[in-house]
């Protein structure tokens, strides 16, 4: 991918890495690719893992966490999310005995079968796709590094960022917990003792849907997950004369030349600054690319889209056509994006080739 690298994290060390790769480029043409489809990469701990974005529900900031009735290892507690009591566990415990951490602050909560759990997270990665990457490798066949003995968790290795990225299993997540966890879903008696009143007020609504939340000076967007590919930071951007400020101008990924467009003017606010630190959301739709630029990309959220009400009485100007809808939600203000209308907006009318 080029000088582009995926929003920071921290890495381990390099001589534990290179011990790892080269185990990974010895056996990973015997062993299966994980599958060619979107993954959710955060990063725990000083490790890296990955899971299914498709099992991905939410990110959530942690309040408080009850206590836990049972005895699983590496348990945190209980956390009450969306009608169900969804035990929080430190990921970094399926790797090499690794101590239980201190109660996170941030969760991401993953649905495993008919198991739903919650793994404590430090920051948010990128949602990524492996195609035409090199093959992942069964982490049962890796015997050094921080995912050597790691338990039936991780079901595959491979390398991101120049680091080792465990892949989550959920299958087995739930094959684990599915005795000790029993009956997830509580009543509303037993609710109101765990849930604060912001819980109460989130009814399960079949509108609910899974957004990646990101800012442009303080305005919180959120961005409809099945149309993220995954968040880059540095892009090279190729500036164009004559062109409207909505495009900044084009760039290079992965052999494709993509639109970097910008809804700052809209704002009334400066244009992003586009440098190496520059964070950039790569969104598709009917199989066309473009970046979108942000200031920062903060988490996942379950957005209920039924509750949005008109954008008019907030936003003034062109921008309400980028936007479906606006959210109050907790204490923040939430703008639901239209990556549509970003990619039907007239301003790339003139740069669109005959085939989109």
């Amino acid at each position: 991918m080029g000088n582009a690298n995926t929003m920071g994290v921290e890495t381990i060390g390099a001589d534990t890495v290179d011990a790892v790769m080269m185990k990974m480029d010895a056996i990973g043409a015997e062993n299966p690719p994980a599958a060619n489809h979107d993954y959710f990469v955060f990063h725990h701990g000083r490790l890296q893992f990955g899971v299914d974005v498709r099992a991905v529900a939410e990110i959530v900031m942690v309040d408080e966490i009850v206590a836990s009735h049972g005895t699983i290892d590496s348990c945190f507690g209980n956390l009450v999310h969306r009608g169900k009591l969804v035990p929080v566990f430190d990921v970094t415990a399926f790797t090499t005995k690794v101590a239980k951490r201190l109660s996170p602050e941030m969760v991401v909560v993953i649905n495993c079968e008919d198991v739903v759990a919650g793994f404590s997270l430090d920051k948010y990665v990128a949602v990524h796709s492996f195609h035409d990457e090199p093959p992942a490798t069964h982490a049962s066949s890796i015997l050094s590094g921080p995912f050597a003995e790691t338990s039936p968790a991780i079901e595959l290795v491979r390398g991101f960022l120049g680091q080792s990225l465990g892949i989550l299993s959920t299958k087995n997540i739930a094959d684990m917990l599915r005795m000790q966890v029993g009956d997830q879903e509580i009543s509303e008696l037993e609710e109101s003792e765990f849930s604060t009143e912001d819980d109460k007020k989130s009814d399960a609504t079949s509108d609910s849907r899974t957004f990646m939340c990101a800012s442009v000076e303080g305005t919180v967007f959120a961005i409809p997950v099945e149309d993220v590919i995954e968040v880059i930071e540095g892009l090279d951007v190729t500036p164009l004369f004559n062109v409207p400020q909505f495009l900044r101008g084009v760039t290079s990924l992965r052999g494709k030349v993509l639109a970097c467009v910008d809804i700052s003017h809209m704002m009334g606010v400066r244009p992003r600054l586009l440098d190496e630190r520059s964070k950039f959301v790569i969104l598709q739709h009917d199989d066309i690319e473009m970046t979108f630029c942000v200031d920062d990309v903060s988490r996942l959220k379950q957005l209920y889209t039924d509750r949005a009400q008109k954008t008019d009485a907030v936003l003034v100007g062109e921008i309400n056509v980028y936007v479906d809808g606006v959210l109050e939600e907790e204490d923040e203000t939430i703008f639901l994006l239209s990556t549509q209308a970003l990619f039907d907006s007239p301003h790339l009318e003139t740069f669109r080739s005959e085939d989109g």
